[in-house]
C-alpha cells in the first residue's frame, strides 16, 4: 500500500507499508511517524509534527517521576511568538502556517537526551528539558532558543522576524506536579514586561503566590456575596465652597475569612474579567441605594455617587436595573449619580450615549470618572449627557510642587465649567491642595483630608455632627 501523505516543511513523504498478506502489523515506530495514521493524530501536532499537548502531558509527568526518583532537576519551557495574530491578519493564514513550521524546524535541534518539543495549540509551544544541572543551565539553553527563534524567517518573497516570550518553570523545585509545572512556566510568559523588558523569564514565587492569590478570589466572589462577606463603605464629597458634605461615593470591601481585608483593586478586576462584575454592581446598587435613602430622608444628604463597570452598561435591561434600584430603596432618582470611566465608551459611543441619555432623562446624575488618564476625548465630553467631570488624583499630588500640573488643573476647571459641568477633584490629602482648588473653581473635593472611607454606621456620625 502506498499513500501521499500531507506535505510537511515543504517536503513531499510517502507512507510505505509492506504486507505479506497475513493480518497487518504496522510497527510502532511507522505510526509514530505518520502523521494521518489516528494514532499518531492522537499524540502529534498535524501542522507541525511536533508532539501535541496530550504527548507533552504524558512525558512531564513522567519526567518528573524520573527526576523525583533520581534528585535531578528538569525545567519545562513555554513558549509564545509575539504579534501572531497580526501575521495572520495581514499576510494570511498561509504565511501563518509557515512560520509555525518554521519555528517548529528550529526548536527541534533541541530534541533528544529526553527532551520534548510540543505544539500545544496556536502559536504556544513548549519545551521539556530534563537532567539540566541548575538553574543557569536551563537559562543557557533558553536564551539560545530564544535567539534561534528571533532570526528571520524567510519564506519567499516575505522576509519577516518574530519576537518570542519564554516562560520557566524548573520542576521539582517550582513545582511537583505536570499541571503545575505547565501552569507556572505559562504564567511566567506573560510577565516580561513587569520584569525588565527581559524575553526570557524563570518562575517567581512571588507571582505564583499572586496568581494562586488571585485564583482564590475568583473562586471564593460568587460565595461573598451570598455570604454577606462584602460590604459597602462610603467616602464624603465636600463642598470646596462651603465646606458642607454634599455627597458620598459608595465603594466595596470584602472581607475575606482567609485572605483578610481585600480593596477594590484586588477584587474588581477578577470580577471584570470573570463577568461577576454585573451581579457584583448589582448588589452594590442596591445596598448602597438603602443606606441613601435613609440618609435623604433625614435631611443629611443629597447625593450618592456608584461606579458603573462597562460590562453593567453592555448587559441588556441595565435601565430598568437602575430603575428597579431605586424603586426598591424609595430613592428619588435625582439623588442617585453613576460614575464611568471612558473606557465604558470606547466600542460604541452612540449606543452608549443613547443609553445614558435615558438614565439623565430620569433624573439620574452621570458622572465621567478618572478624567485625564486614559484617552480624554472632547468629543465625548460633548456628545455625553454627563453633569460632573471627575479629576484622578493624579491631578492633585501635584498640586504644591509642580507649576504645570496647576496651570493644567485650573485650565480644565475652567473647561469644565464653560462647558456647564461641575468639577471633583479625588485624592485630595494636604491643605495646599484644598486651597488652590478653593480658590481655583473647583467644586467638590474628596480624598482623606476630607475623611477615609467610612461604614454607613460612622458616617451617619458624621453627616448629623
Amino acid at each position: 500500500v502506498d499513500e501521499q501523505l500531507p506535505r510537511r516543511g515543504g517536503q513531499d513523504r510517502l507512507l510505505l507499508v509492506l504486507t505479506d498478506g497475513s493480518p497487518p502489523q504496522i510497527p510502532e515506530k511507522a505510526l509514530s511517524d505518520a502523521d494521518d495514521c489516528p494514532e499518531s493524530l492522537l499524540h502529534h501536532d498535524e501542522l507541525t509534527g511536533l508532539s501535541n499537548r496530550r504527548l507533552f502531558r504524558d512525558r512531564l509527568r513522567r519526567a518528573l517521576m524520573g527526576a523525583a526518583q533520581r534528585d535531578a532537576t528538569g525545567a519545562v519551557l513555554f513558549i509564545d511568538l509575539d504579534g501572531f495574530k497580526f501575521i495572520n491578519d495581514s499576510l494570511g493564514h498561509a504565511v501563518g502556517d509557515g512560520v509555525l513550521c518554521e519555528i517548529a524546524s528550529r526548536l527541534r535541534h533541541y530534541e533528544g537526551n529526553g527532551a520534548t518539543v510540543a505544539r500545544l495549540g496556536g502559536d504556544e509551544f513548549a519545551v521539556i528539558l530534563p537532567g539540566m544541572a541548575d538553574h543557569d543551565a536551563v537559562m543557557e539553553v533558553a536564551k539560545r532558543i530564544e535567539t534561534s527563534l528571533c532570526a528571520p524567517i524567510v519564506l519567499e518573497p516575505t522576509r519577516l522576524r518574530v519576537t518570542t516570550r519564554i516562560g520557566i518553570c524548573l520542576f521539582p523545585d517550582d513545582a511537583a506536579a505536570a499541571e503545575e509545572a505547565l501552569r507556572g512556566a505559562e504564567n511566567t510568559a506573560y510577565r516580561p514586561k513587569s520584569s525588565g523588558g527581559e524575553r526570557v523569564v524563570p518562575f517567581s514565587l512571588k507571582y505564583a503566590r499572586a496568581d494562586n492569590r488571585k485564583t482564590s478570589i475568583h473562586r471564593d466572589l460568587e460565595r461573598a456575596m451570598a455570604d454577606n462577606e462584602l460590604r459597602v463603605v462610603y467616602q464624603p464629597l465636600l463642598d470646596a465652597r462651603n465646606g458642607r458634605i454634599r455627597c458620598v461615593e459608595a465603594l466595596a470591601r470584602w472581607d475575606h475569612p482567609e485572605l483578610g481585608l481585600l480593596m477594590p483593586s484586588e477584587f474588581i478586576p477578577v470580577a471584570e474579567a470573570s463577568g461577576a462584575i454585573v451581579e457584583l454592581g448589582g448588589w452594590m446598587l442596591d445596598a448602597a441605594c438603602r443606606q441613601a435613602a435613609h440618609w435623604v430622608r433625614q435631611g443629611a444628604l443629597t447625593r450618592l455617587a456608584v461606579n458603573v463597570s462597562p460590562a453593567q452598561l453592555e448587559c441588556a435591561g441595565y435601565v430598568g436595573r437602575v430603575h428597579s434600584a431605586l424603586a426598591k430603596s424609595d430613592l428619588a432618582p435625582e439623588h442617585l449619580e453613576l460614575e464611568l470611566t471612558e473606557t465604558a465608551f470606547q466600542h460604541d459611543l452612540r449606543v452608549a450615549s443613547q443609553l445614558l441619555s435615558e438614565l439623565r432623562e430620569s433624573g439620574v446624575r452621570l458622572a465621567l470618572d478618572d478624567f485625564g488618564t486614559g484617552h480624554s476625548s472632547l468629543t465625548r465630553l460633548r456628545a455625553l449627557p454627563i453633569s460632573h467631570l471627575k479629576l484622578d488624583a493624579q491631578f492633585a499630588s501635584g498640586l504644591e510642587t509642580s507649576a504645570h500640573d496647576r496651570a493644567l488643573a485650573k485650565a480644565v476647571i475652567a473647561m469644565a465649567h464653560e462647558l456647564g459641568l461641575e468639577v471633583v477633584c479625588e485624592g485630595v490629602e494636604t491643605q495646599g491642595q484644598m486651597d488652590f482648588l478653593m480658590s481655583n473653581g473647583c467644586d467638590l473635593v474628596h480624598g482623606f483630608l476630607v475623611a477615609k472611607p467610612l461604614s454607613g454606621e460612622k458616617l451617619s456620625f458624621m453627616l448629623a455632627a
